[in-house]
């Protein structure tokens, strides 16, 4: 398994929205939770390309996929999940509707294994 770049959160950040993740072409098995986080979900966005359009990432019957996170705690992403396979990603503090403040910069870690 490999870490990506560690995606930052931080409150200057308006939209509470990370760079982009390009996870080149490996599956997206966890998250790394920091200590500082604040809140308890964890939602994403997506695009064919990289510099493409983001859209939020949602399941067959249309919600948004939303992660329930903890500080201090590495989720993991089973492989059955759109996340395992998407390349392009950007990472939300909380949903799109109510996204989450986040008091301090946070940096997330995107864990992801090779053979995607």
């Amino acid at each position: 398994m490999r870490g990506a770049p560690a995606p930052s959160l931080s409150p200057s950040r308006r939209a509470r929205v990370s760079p982009e993740i390009d996870t080149e072409g490996f599956e997206v098995t966890g998250l790394a939770v920091p200590l500082n986080f604040t809140g308890t979900t964890i939602t994403f966005q997506a695009a064919e390309r990289g510099g493409g359009s983001f859209q939020n990432v949602c399941d067959a019957t249309g919600a948004e996929v939303v992660l329930t996170v903890a500080a201090g705690r590495v989720v993991a992403i089973g492989g059955a999940s759109t996340l395992a396979f998407l390349r392009h990603l950007k990472i939300r503090s909380g949903t799109a509707a109510s996204p989450t403040v986040q008091g301090s910069n946070v940096r997330l870690l995107l864990i992801r294994k090779q053979g995607a």
